[in-house]
């Protein structure tokens, strides 16, 4: 019996350990305009209390490789155009590996992604395409495709699928 309890406290230990080191990553990846700059939603992830690294839609590869070296984190993974559909592809990659991933696509412009390995993915469209496996949310917006990130109704709706809270300090990696 004492064995047992010694058991179950080293295993209490363990897991609040764990716990602790578990933490949030949020990988934003940006469409064409991306490779021109343009960078929209930067602000968008910020909101997310964890790590937010920023990249374009051609990071991809980049980022299932970095996000594969965190299994004890939560990815949460938003992309906007060309982003959204890789991160539709990235996704079912990551859960595959056994990762815990929120996906959450943004006006995507491709219709090849399919989510369908990526439960709980959502997709926030109005002029791209819609997703499939996925939740697709129609939000009217008058900032037109590449300024949609910034739309207030669409960052409250992303907060609120990644279950975001209010800014706070955060470390940002470089892309």
């Amino acid at each position: 019996m004492k064995t047992l309890r010694i058991c179950a406290a080293l295993i209490a230990l363990a897991c609040s350990i764990a716990s602790a080191h578990a933490g949030t990553r949020v990988y934003e990846l940006g469409g064409l305009g991306c490779g021109f700059g343009l960078n929209p939603a930067a602000a968008l992830a910020a909101k997310i209390p964890g790590t937010h690294v920023y990249g374009c839609y051609f990071n991809a590869d980049a980022f299932i490789a970095d996000a594969s070296r965190h299994k004890g984190d939560r990815i949460i993974l938003i992309g906007h155009s060309m982003g959204a559909a890789a991160v539709g592809q990235m996704c079912p990659i990551l859960v595959r590996r056994g990762l815990q991933v929120k996906m959450i696509g943004l006006d995507g412009l491709l219709t090849g992604a399919n989510t369908s390995g990526c439960p709980g993915a959502v997709h926030f469209w109005q002029g791209g395409y819609q997703m499939p496996g996925a939740h697709n949310v129609y939000v009217p917006s008058s900032y037109g495709h590449i300024a949609f990130p910034s739309d207030p109704v669409v960052q409250a709706k992303v907060l609120a699928a990644a279950g975001g809270r209010s800014p706070t300090l955060h470390h940002v990696a470089a892309h």
